[in-house]
């Protein structure tokens, strides 16, 4: 099912730069090498010493805006969190992603939208 939800979040991704002029494809790569080095005393362990490699926050997402004319804008985000290290794949409930209407009165957004 990731690999579903991926495939349909690069075809939104691309289409979206054709269908409205300000989107914008952005992500993050964010991976660490972490040396582990655990001296373990009297047992039959020993010491443990190994390398893990660490997906750190990496995502994926597009954004942008559309002017609707009289001073309004509709503005949208999509971001979906990626795991480069176990092909744990794509998950989106836990990364920004909402619809809204930008104007003088401010901005309304309808989503998940950490400030």
């Amino acid at each position: 099912m990731n690999k579903k939800l991926l495939a349909a979040a690069v075809a939104a991704a691309m289409i979206a730069p054709a269908a409205y002029a300000d989107a914008t494809l952005y992500g993050k790569f964010h991976v660490s090498v972490d040396a582990n080095d655990i001296d373990v005393a009297n047992t039959t362990v020993g010491d443990i010493d190994n390398y893990t490699v660490n997906s750190r926050a990496s995502r994926i997402g597009v954004k942008g805006s559309e002017d609707l004319g009289n001073g309004l804008k509709a503005i949208y985000q999509l971001e979906l969190q990626v795991d480069v290290t176990d092909g744990g794949g794509v998950g989106g409930a836990n990364r920004n992603t909402f619809l809204g209407l930008a104007g003088g009165f401010g901005t309304f957004l309808v989503g998940r939208h950490d400030t």
